[in-house]
């Protein structure tokens, strides 16, 4: 959330509006991965079931960007790493609960 944060002001502070610009890490990342992570932060352990009969084989295994063309017009770079951003996440949401 803090590299979406710093990205957009950043092209809110240049001139580049209007178009369209990826910001990620680049990194290929598939939901498996992230829904894996956030339970690892739960203090009870839960268990991911994936029921076969809502599995499209056209479902999208993982998602990736390029950021190089924020990086050229704005001088985005992601620097937040994926865990810790969703480590932070998950404690924001915890504070919001209790």
């Amino acid at each position: 959330i803090d590299d979406v944060v710093d990205a957009y002001i950043a092209l809110a502070s240049s001139k580049h509006s209007g178009e369209i610009y990826n910001i990620c890490s680049g990194n290929p990342i598939s939901i498996r991965f992230i829904v894996e992570k956030l339970l690892s932060f739960a203090e009870r352990k839960l268990h991911i079931e994936i029921d076969p009969d809502l599995v499209r084989e056209t479902d999208v295994k993982s998602v990736y960007g390029c950021w190089e063309k924020a990086k050229n017009a704005f001088g985005f770079t992601p620097r937040i790493d994926l865990e810790q951003a969703l480590k932070s996440a998950w404690n924001n949401e915890l504070m919001v609960i209790k």
